[in-house]
């Protein structure tokens, strides 16, 4: 049985960061026998950057839901291959690295919102899951991601904020809408990145008065901002590194993946 790790917060946060360092924990602590897939679920794509992975647009989501598009619209797919051929180009997107499997979202092109790339998604992701026994997202910073409901259930949802309290804000308009548009979460808890213990008890009460557990504290790392001005991979960040083990301990004593 898979299980979806999706990773959200407010922007500026550093949630792709954390999402980087909880795919390297997962891919070096010894589960490689596992099948992996990562989605990188903003529009941004910052997550490729960040995991050193050369972007290709048109080996994007955003790329074949556009060209699917037009082609719907000249009629040149039938309304019986549909399915077939969508499953099929999504596939051809997927890329395939040698510890994880790797999907883009990226944008459309000419349209103001990513609604149909959401949508493209949230009808794929199912027989995606099939495939694959862990998927770990980083979600679209904000609340849209979830608006749409391209995940449609979530077996651990984390939550990175910072200090600030617009950080915590945030958190609770992504509970509120996910109850809301009733997706399903298993286990939900807040990850404090960027951490300064002066700082414990503020963020510790901002989150009990949201009634949602911190699963960890990632202290602020100088190796982190240096490797991202650097453009390096995080991925080759030294195992010993504070904020790498903080994540680790995240997944191993709180979602118990390690």
């Amino acid at each position: 049985m898979s299980i979806l790790i999706a990773v959200s917060g407010k922007g500026g946060v550093g949630k792709t960061v954390i999402t980087a360092l909880m795919l390297k924990a997962i891919t070096e602590e010894g589960i490689e026998d596992r099948a992996i897939l990562v989605i990188d679920a903003d529009p941004d794509a910052n997550l490729a950057d960040v995991l050193g992975i050369p972007l290709d647009v048109k080996k994007t989501l955003g790329y074949v839901a556009t060209e699917f598009k037009k082609e719907l619209e000249k009629a040149s797919i039938s309304e019986v291959d549909k399915a077939t051929v969508l499953q099929t180009r999504v596939l051809e997107v997927v890329q395939e690295l040698p510890k994880f499997d790797f999907l883009v979202m990226w944008r459309t092109e000419g349209e103001g919102c990513y609604c149909f790339v959401n949508a493209v998604l949230s009808n794929v992701l199912e027989w995606l899951m099939d495939q694959y026994d862990i998927i770990l997202a980083d979600c679209e910073a904000g609340l849209e991601h979830f608006n749409r409901r391209v995940f449609k259930a979530i077996d651990y949802l984390v939550l990175v904020t910072d200090q600030s309290k617009a950080s915590f804000d945030t958190v609770k308009r992504v509970l509120d809408v996910v109850h809301e548009v009733g997706i399903r979460v298993r286990n939900v808890g807040i990850v404090v990145n960027k951490f300064r213990e002066h700082y414990r008890e503020r963020v510790t009460k901002l989150a009990s008065e949201i009634g949602v557990e911190i699963w960890g504290f990632v202290p602020y790392s100088e190796a982190i901002e240096e490797f991202m001005s650097e453009a390096r991979s995080l991925m080759e960040l030294p195992r010993d590194e504070a904020a790498y083990v903080a994540v680790k301990e995240v997944l191993k004593k709180k979602i118990g993946i390690l």
